[in-house]
């Protein structure tokens, strides 16, 4: 079907796939596809493109806008990333896409967008944004669009053993629909297929596992610990993994491309990870001509375009041969990185730690007494009035990563405490492209009243920019909290009272083990020890949400808490807004995050960023950093110099006191100024 009328490019779903909306200018259709004719004071259209039929539309156009994030330009011999702006000349090109929702598709796995193709003739303009690509020609051009669906993502059942487990991840390996070095970037790598644990191993046909091309086959010892160390760097190569009684693992090309023995554990988690970086970081340079860093590989007689025919394991032999372990220092910073238990239990969270591309390592820690971490008496000021909850508070061994995750016992400091529970509740949360955002803030204390009015301000002036629904309630009985936390709700900032027996409300206490269901996405429980009811949520189906390991302070609460939620609206993840905002309080280690830390509540343009500033002689130093946790091998364009660097790569340069303030007061980002945290546009008149 074709919508006529101009609208902006988004995705519906229609029939047992999606409706794909494609923004067109002076479009016409031909009469072959039997599309109405348009006025000509009216040319302009959205073009609604059924998925589920698959029915090519024709027609003539000067310019389309997709919803993608990215998109890939086959023509002419070759292949281009569609990140920035850039001209083709004369020729036959095809650009294909996975269309978005929202920028990150929303909580809907990867492949379940539809994939969109357009074919062309140039010459042309192809520009990529953060949430759209645009094909614009000179004159209107005749252009054939088409989309097809991608399903549900399908389950392997493997049994409890190793040689199970080893099946299951040669079935995630075995998902890529990219064979190349195009494989670094997000949008060209597949979601892996989830995992049940069962009787017997059952690997759903359509899951070809021998058809990878890179031949690369990985043996580990009979144990969970080496599979599941193993298992990013398995995932990525496309590897077959096996198990056998052997105490070195081995990574080996059935062609004797490539070979490499690695350490027994626990040097094993450490090798793994770096080979992965290393490989990943200049497939990332090889996948397109136009590199982020282009001296490097020709430094080292590398051809990107050669690269790009080669296998993984001839890849792999060309970048060890070249580089060795001289690349250690020039990696970009890792985006995530988990401390997972090697436990049956866990084994359904792979799937979605390797769609992340999280590095996995074994958990280990240090624990903290109560009394260290504090070291103060409870008194009015604070937010309990009865028993709190014990916590066992760990201190963590933290791996290679920007953000970490704990999957593992012990409530973990500098990392966010996720669940098995946390990772399968992302597909509860669909949403469509025209659903506004809910937000319901609870005020269960009229003494934190000042924490209540600022947070419901911060929601309701984003949404004059990203539209937000925001509800404010207070003094909930125990069933109308159960009935919010079982209403479709995207955000929860709850303020008041927790102790032992759950949050407090004006008829008793609500235990998050007695509501039915939770609905609510994402939450902030800003009360006293509210860590157990936190993880309470997530097991009744919640995603991820702040909580507190002791007592707080109500003034250090009401500072953590509106951070929180400017942060949070402004595009960070539960687990970024938060370590940001425990920054404006001397006891920030009482906050964490629990369940699936790296999900955002709301989208942005461009990714979030952070700057931190400091004095200089001839002006200020400033160091320019992105920070998301689902962006790893894309790149971005820095505001200070305009030059494109992959995320995980900082810049730091000397600005003028009158550039500085020019470029913090048109922005709205958060600032480590002096070791003190601020935003940017309540900075721009101080520098």
């Amino acid at each position: 079907m074709v919508t006529w009328g101009v609208t902006d490019a988004g995705v519906s779903r229609g029939g047992d796939g999606f409706d794909v909306e494609i923004a067109a200018a002076d479009w016409v259709g031909y009469p072959s596809t039997a599309r109405p004719a348009l006025d000509d004071d009216d040319r302009d259209a959205t073009i609604s493109v059924c998925a589920h039929t698959g029915a090519p539309i024709t027609g003539s156009t000067t310019r389309l806008t997709i919803p993608a994030t990215t998109a890939r330009v086959h023509g002419e011999g070759t292949t281009r990333l569609a990140d920035h702006s850039f001209p083709l000349s004369d020729g036959s090109y095809r650009l294909s896409c996975r269309s978005s929702s929202t920028p990150d598709c929303g909580a809907r796995p990867p492949d379940a967008a539809p994939t969109v193709v357009i074919q062309f003739q140039g010459p042309a303009t192809v520009e990529g944004t953060d949430e759209t690509v645009q094909i614009s020609f000179d004159q209107p051009r005749t252009v054939t669009i088409y989309a097809h669906p991608n399903g549900a993502l399908p389950t392997v059942t493997i049994p409890p053993t190793p040689d199970g487990l080893a099946a299951g991840l040669s079935a995630m390996a075995a998902a890529h629909h990219c064979r190349g070095p195009a494989r670094s970037h997000p949008d060209e790598r597949s979601h892996p297929p989830l995992v049940d644990v069962g009787a017997s191993l059952a690997v759903p046909e359509k899951l070809d596992v021998e058809a990878d091309t890179s031949a690369l086959t990985v043996t580990v010892p009979e144990s969970l610990d080496a599979l599941f160390v193993v298992a990013p760097l398995a995932y990525y190569l496309g590897a077959t993994v096996t198990v056998a009684n052997v105490e070195r693992p081995r990574l080996v090309a059935d062609t004797g491309a490539y070979e490499r023995t690695f350490s027994p554990l626990p040097g094993f988690q450490y090798e793994c990870a770096s080979l992965l970086r290393q490989v990943f970081y200049l497939d990332c340079l090889a996948r397109e001509d136009t590199p982020a860093e282009p001296p490097l590989l020709a430094k080292h007689d590398l051809d990107a375009a050669r690269l790009r025919e080669l296998t993984v394991a001839e890849r792999l032999e060309r970048y060890e041969s070249a580089f060795g372990e001289r690349l250690r220092q020039r990696l970009p910073e890792w985006h995530l990185s988990t401390s997972a238990s090697p436990t049956v239990e866990h084994v359904p969270a792979l799937p979605y730690l390797l769609d992340d591309m999280s590095l996995v390592y074994l958990p280990s820690a240090s624990s903290i007494e109560s009394a260290d971490l504090l070291d103060r008496a409870l008194s009015d000021a604070y937010r309990a009035a009865g028993g709190i909850e014990a916590v066992d508070v760990v201190e963590p061994e933290l791996g290679a990563g920007s953000s970490h995750a704990w999957l593992a016992d012990g409530a973990p400091l500098d990392a966010f405490k996720t669940t098995t529970s946390a990772y399968r509740n992302r597909h509860r949360y669909d949403r469509q492209p025209d659903d506004p955002f809910s937000v319901t803030v609870v005020l269960n204390d009229e003494s934190m009243a000042a924490e209540h009015t600022a947070v419901a301000e911060i929601y309701r002036e984003r949404a004059t920019d990203v539209p937000i629904d925001v509800s404010v309630e207070q003094g909930l009985r125990t069933d109308e909290l159960t009935a919010v936390l079982g209403e479709r709700n995207d955000f929860l900032h709850y303020i008041g009272h927790c102790e032992a027996s759950g949050l407090r409300c004006p008829d008793g206490h609500l235990s998050m083990a007695d509501v039915p269901e939770s609905r609510t996405r994402t939450f902030f429980l800003n009360a006293c020890g509210s860590y157990r009811e936190g993880l309470r949520l997530v097991e009744q189906g919640s995603l991820a949400g702040a909580v507190t390991l002791t007592a707080v302070l109500n003034e250090q609460a009401a500072k953590v808490g509106t951070a929180f939620a400017r942060l949070l609206v402004h595009g960070f993840s539960i687990e970024g807004a938060l370590r940001l905002a425990r920054r404006r309080v001397l006891m920030g280690k009482d906050y964490a995050v629990v369940g699936d830390g790296t999900d955002s509540l709301v989208p942005t343009r461009g990714q979030p960023a952070l700057l931190r500033l400091s004095d200089q002689p001839d002006g200020y130093h400033v160091t320019y950093e992105p920070v998301s946790a689902k962006t790893t091998g894309r790149r971005y364009e820095c505001p200070f110099d305009g030059d494109a660097r992959l995320y995980g790569r900082t810049v730091e340069t000397t600005v003028q006191a009158d550039e500085l303030a020019s470029i913090l007061d048109g922005t709205s980002l958060p600032v480590v100024y002096d070791g003190a945290f601020h935003w940017s546009n309540d900075l721009a008149n101080r520098v």
